[in-house]
């Protein structure tokens, strides 16, 4: 009876310890939608890049290496002027908000750009850009791939759409992360090859 005890009292401990995390992550959101919508309301538009790495280790040597390309690709191929580049790092992993001198019809142009990159790059299946603006009631929004009727984002292990893969829970951390791993180890070859 003891040992069922101290096994109902570890896994308490553990739903206690995802319960806080899950509070953390949810305020630390928050507080990153409250800046998003600052930036929107200051320039009209906010482009927000994390990197989309699973498990709960979020600013793990790997993460860091595919955040910098990540913003190394998007500075140059952008094509216009760069007003603010702004980076953080949290428990959640870094992330950088640009804003750009656009002309409201440029807008659009951007999420196409984003969606070119987050596709054809050799990562880009790691990239996450959102971008967000403010709409004709002055509320910040963002631009999904559904608004440029674009196919929602696949699975970086099988060819299923990502989310459908999250809430059935197809693979495990260890599975996404020795394939990003892997991934992350083909661009680093393929790029000392052109050095």
């Amino acid at each position: 009876m003891k040992k069922f005890k101290k096994i109902q009292k570890a896994e308490f401990g553990k739903i206690v310890e995802i319960h806080r995390y899950q509070e953390a992550l949810l305020e630390v959101r928050e507080r990153r939608f409250e800046k998003i919508q600052k930036k929107c309301e200051q320039f009209g538009h906010c482009l927000v890049l994390s990197i989309n790495i699973p498990g709960a280790n979020k600013r793990s040597a790997l993460g860091k290496r595919i955040y910098f390309e990540a913003v190394r690709i998007l500075r140059s191929k952008i094509g216009i002027k760069i007003i603010l580049q702004e980076e953080f790092e949290h428990f959640d992993g870094n992330f950088c908000f640009f804003t750009f001198h656009l002309y409201r019809e440029s807008l659009t142009r951007i999420k196409k750009l984003c969606i070119q990159i987050e596709e054809n790059h050799f990562l880009g299946r790691f990239f996450d850009l959102d971008y967000y603006m403010v709409d004709e009631f002055e509320k910040t929004r963002s631009i999904s791939r559904g608004n440029m009727n674009r196919e929602l984002r696949k699975c970086y292990i099988c060819s299923k759409m990502a989310k459908v893969c999250v809430k059935e829970k197809n693979h495990t951390e260890i599975e996404l992360y020795e394939a990003m791993t892997k991934r992350v180890n083909q661009f680093k070859k393929w790029v000392n090859l052109w050095r």
